[in-house]
């Protein structure tokens, strides 16, 4: 119900560029700490995976460092309007959104992945990023308030490294973020490794303009 009603909200508001400014007030703090936590770059390439309608996070992330920064989503229509909205605030040029799975989507060449709150199933996404990813990439997850649980998408991060660094949120939803560094431990060995590079398929995606 959270889910469908943040939709909402966004798809109206995509309809006004100058809601940034209201969304600047809710979110802007909590992605400063999330560009701080992991040390986000002009240089590096992020991956946000669910953007909706209006992508603030990644308009944010790119605003404060420079960086280049594509957004996925599986909701069609959200990645049309938030194209739309992307070139209305002026941020085309550093902001690219597509229509993609987390599920299936090639996240091989990004040096920092940001899964949104609302992203489902997080367990399953984490795994694909994990054996598509090379050793060293970022990824942050945002994770809800305990009492709100139930409404979103869970996952035990500490499944696929044990060595995770968080940052508290005084937020109406988020309660923190976690960052996992992908590295050797849990890893595939080599040769499965080289095996699943070989044989994997990326998704195909489709660019919205």
């Amino acid at each position: 119900m959270i889910c469908f009603i943040t939709s909402k909200i966004e798809t109206i508001c995509s309809k006004i560029p100058k809601c940034i400014c209201l969304l600047d007030c809710y979110y802007e703090n909590l992605v400063k700490k999330e560009v701080n936590l992991a040390g986000i770059k002009e240089t590096h390439k992020v991956l946000c995976i669910g953007g909706g309608s209006i992508p603030y996070t990644a308009i944010k992330i790119a605003q404060l460092t420079n960086c280049n920064v594509t957004v996925i989503d599986i909701d069609f229509t959200a990645v049309k309007k938030a194209v739309k909205y992307i070139k209305d605030v002026g941020m085309d040029r550093k902001v690219k959104v597509i229509h993609g799975n987390g599920l299936d989507f090639c996240t091989n060449g990004f040096d920092v992945i940001h899964i949104a709150l609302q992203v489902t199933p997080k367990d399953k996404i984490l795994e694909n990023i994990w054996e598509n990813s090379p050793l060293g990439t970022k990824i942050l997850i945002r994770k809800p308030k305990k009492n709100l649980n139930k409404f979103y998408s869970i996952v035990d991060e500490r499944k696929f490294n044990k060595n995770i660094k968080y940052i508290n949120h005084n937020h109406a939803t988020i309660t923190k973020t976690c960052l996992l560094v992908k590295s050797k431990e849990n890893e595939l060995d080599e040769k499965d490794s080289f095996n699943f590079y070989r044989n994997n398929i990326c998704s195909s995606t489709i660019a919205v303009s």
